[in-house]
């Protein structure tokens, strides 16, 4: 579970939630010192539960608490699928994140509108080149291993 509870309000949910409100082992909010001891006693908090369970604990609250997720479960969780957080690229069965945040006035375009990212080295020969590189240069780099491209040569030992 990830843990964003940093003014006193969310904070004193968050310690209503976990069942530590009025806990006198409890160091203060803003006790750094003590940072460490209460690192230790969340962790144990949260380690009595499943994250499911902490999940429907936390539903609906402002707690400042979810859920850290896998790449897999990302989907699944309702806050991301209502919002449409992966969409699929344009032509193409990959899934790709959507951008944020979301700004009504000037919308940025979606992986469906432009299709996926580009691959990595895509645009490495094109900007070497007009930053007065030769091909032979290029090329050079490529085969030291220094740069990458889908259309450099690959050194030997890879």
């Amino acid at each position: 579970m990830a843990v964003g509870a940093l003014e006193p309000q969310f904070y004193a949910e968050m310690l209503d939630k976990l069942d530590l409100k009025g806990n006198q082992d409890v160091p203060p909010q803003m006790a750094v010192s003590e940072w460490g001891t209460l690192r230790k006693i969340l962790a144990e908090r949260f380690a009595s539960r499943t994250q499911e369970e902490w999940c429907r604990i936390f539903e609906g609250s402002d707690a400042c608490v979810t859920p850290v997720l896998g790449i897999e479960d990302l989907m699944k969780y309702p806050h991301h699928a209502a919002r449409r957080f992966m969409v699929p690229n344009k032509g193409d069965s990959e899934e790709t994140a959507t951008p944020a945040p979301r700004l009504s006035r000037t919308p940025a375009k979606t992986p469906e509108d432009v299709g996926p990212p580009p691959s990595p080295g895509h645009s490495t020969v094109p900007v070497l080149l007009e930053y007065g590189f030769s091909e032979q240069e290029i090329n050079r780099l490529a085969l030291q291993g220094a740069i990458s491209g889908p259309s450099l040569p690959r050194p030997a030992s890879l």
